[in-house]
This record gives structure tokens, sequence and C-alpha cells, in this order.
């Protein structure tokens, strides 16, 4: 129709039902023939639907330009043969029996199994015939790799050539591993027995945190770490730290004296009243004021080991020392199983020993074990 409607030609549609007409009118009009159609069909029509339908026709279907059509033409002609030659190239037979549209097929049918990926020399490397020797090669190995039972062992085997010299290594290999496991068996039993926990199938979790149980215990050979099971442990850290810092403090001051001073000085005198008295001879006139620092001063030398005494300086750095000596004693890990010895504390090795026995604590949590256990294990 519509060629006919390009080259000048009308169309008269005659049917005998209306409802015929409409169905042709509506395709008509689907297609873009609309406004080229009149509709003649009924002598009660509406004079102005008669009138706009002509007027759309006279305004719109005026004759095309032949140019036009004959580019449409050729542009339905290139599209017409670039369709054939897809049709063509998908269907046209390879050397090995193939097609793209087969081969296509199967990829997409089974593009969820597994294959192995194949580097071939050269897209057209095969024949019909080599292909269906390495189909048949395939289907032999499926067969065998079924019949075959898998062993999951076998999974760390990963060698490309099998020779029966590495055959005799593999297999002493793992005669020797099965050897180092009655052993490891036997050792683990008694460490269980040993330790007060009932032998049987041991996990993978419950056996790694049997293994750090023992390398902490190992560690922590002629070490006191019965701090362990002290109840305020979690506390213990902090503890240390504000320990450190008391000692911390004391020394600092300490390098700050021209003058040294036993501990027990230091933790005995009365540092509030030399500096009341210090204070009231500095406030009071000549004579009182030189025989009342002289007093003070002699006070303070007395005690001194060595140097010289400068009340002024000193009274200050006494008073954190004391302060600080005061923050030692009442350290919460004084009279704990710890090596904690006043200043003289060796605060790495006190770290180190809480800081095994933390680890131990948590190796103490044996996955599977109930609280029972647990307590048999502590003691």
């Amino acid at each position: 129709i519509a060629n006919c409607l390009a080259v000048g030609k009308t169309v008269l549609f005659v049917a005998e039902k209306t409802a015929a007409l409409d169905v042709v009118y509506r395709r008509l009009r689907e297609h873009g023939l609309g406004n080229h159609c009149i509709e003649l069909h009924s002598n009660k029509a509406d004079r102005k639907h008669f009138l706009a339908q002509l007027k759309a026709s006279w305004e719109q279907g005026g004759r095309a330009d032949a140019s036009q059509w004959v580019a449409v033409n050729e542009r339905l002609r290139l599209r017409r043969d670039e369709l054939n030659a897809y049709v063509e190239a998908l269907h046209k037979r390879y050397p090995n029996g193939w097609t793209p549209y087969l081969a296509l097929g199967i990829a997409l049918r089974s593009h969820d199994a597994a294959a192995p990926a194949f580097t071939w020399s050269a897209p057209d490397g095969h024949d019909a015939q080599s292909l269906f020797k390495l189909e048949e090669l395939a289907a032999q190995v499926g067969l065998i790799f079924t019949a075959v039972e898998r062993q999951p062992a076998l999974d760390l085997v990963d060698v490309k050539e099998w020779s029966g010299d590495w055959q005799m290594r593999l297999l002493g290999a793992a005669t020797s591993l099965h050897s180092a496991i009655g052993q490891l068996t036997a050792s683990i039993r008694d460490y269980q027995s040993g330790l007060g926990l009932a032998a049987g199938e041991l996990p993978q979790a419950e056996l790694q945190s049997l293994t750090e149980l023992a390398q902490l215990l190992a560690q922590s050979r002629n070490r006191d770490v019965s701090i362990a099971y002290d109840r305020d442990f979690p506390t213990f850290g902090e503890a240390l730290a504000r320990l450190e810092r008391s000692i911390g403090d004391y020394r600092e001051a300490e390098r700050g004296l021209s003058a040294a001073y036993d501990v027990a000085v230091v933790r005995d005198i009365d540092i509030d009243t030399l500096d009341r008295q210090w204070r009231d001879a500095q406030a009071s006139f000549w004579p009182k004021s030189v025989l009342g620092t002289r007093k003070v001063q002699k006070q303070l030398q007395d005690r001194a080991q060595r140097g010289t005494a400068e009340p002024g300086k000193h009274l200050d750095l006494l008073r954190r020392m004391k302060a600080a000596l005061s923050a030692i004693d009442r350290s919460p890990l004084a009279g704990k199983p710890l090596p904690v010895d006043g200043l003289t504390t060796d605060v790495k090795d006190v770290a180190n020993i809480l800081d095994l026995a933390r680890r131990l604590r948590l190796s103490l949590r044996i996955p599977g074990r109930s609280p029972d256990e647990f307590r048999t294990v502590v003691r």
C-alpha cells in the first residue's frame, strides 16, 4: 500500500461489513498511513469528520520526492544485505564441522557449567576428525573421573608428571606423616590427661587452643604466673602504669636536688613543718630571718647523705618525692606474687609477667569444655 501511494496510485478497500474496514483502517494508522485514508463506508458519516480527513490527506499526503524514496530503498537494501551476511556468517560451517550458531547455543545453554580453559594454536586448528577424537577423549576422562572415588587428601597433591620414583617418595612421606600423627595423638592424650581433661575427639579449634596453652606454659617455665588467677587481674595493667608514673615522678624530682637523701629519710621527713619554719623565717626581720633560715638549712643538711641542702629548692622537690613514695606504697600490686619492690621495681619485668598471665587466661578458655573442666585445668 505504501509503495502504491509512493507512485501516485490510490487503493480502494471494499468490504461487506464495516468491522472489516475498521480493522484495515486501524492497521494503516498504526503504520503511519492514517493521514492518507478517507472513510467512505457510511452514508451516515459526519461531514466534519470527512472534511477533516480530506484536509489532512491534502496537506500531508502530497507526492514525495522520488529521490527520497530511492534513498529509503537504498538504506533498506543495505540493511537487508547486512542481515543476510550476518545469517550467512552465523551458519558458516568450519573445518571442525561446527557453526557459530551451534557454538553460541552450547555456550549460552551451559554458561553455568564448569569448563577447562583451552588455548588453541589457531581458531580453526581442528578438523572434524580431530574434534571427534577430542570428544571421545573427554568422554573417557569423564567416565574415569566418575569411577574413581575422590580422596580429599589428594587435593594437596599437585604434580604434572607421575613417575615411579616420585610415587615412592610420596608414599614414604605419607608413611612418615602417619607415624608422626600417631606420636602426636599419644602426646595430646598425655597432655590432656595432665591437664585433667577427658580424652576424646579433638576439634581443630580445641587443638589450636591447647597448642597455644602449651607454648605459654613453656614460656612461663620457672616464672610465677599465679597472678593470672587473681580476681582483680583486669585492673593490674592500669595499676602498673600508675606505679611506673610514680617511680618516674620520684626520679625526676630526685634529679633536681643538689643533695642526696635516703629513701627512708624522704619517707619520714616532716615536710610541712620544715616548710612552715622556712616561710616564717623568710617573712621575719633580721636577725631572726637569718637564724631561722640557718636552722631549717641545718635540719635538711643533717638528713642529707651528701651534697648541699637548699631549703628554698629542696622542700618542694622533697614533697613531690614523698607523695610519689606514698603512691608507690599504696599500689594494688604491692603484696601480689609479682617482683614489685618499691622504687627498685623492674617495670618491664612485671609487664612481661602480666602479659604472660593475660595470654594464659585467654588460652585457658578451651572451646567446647565445661566450667568444671576449666576449674580442673586451673587447679
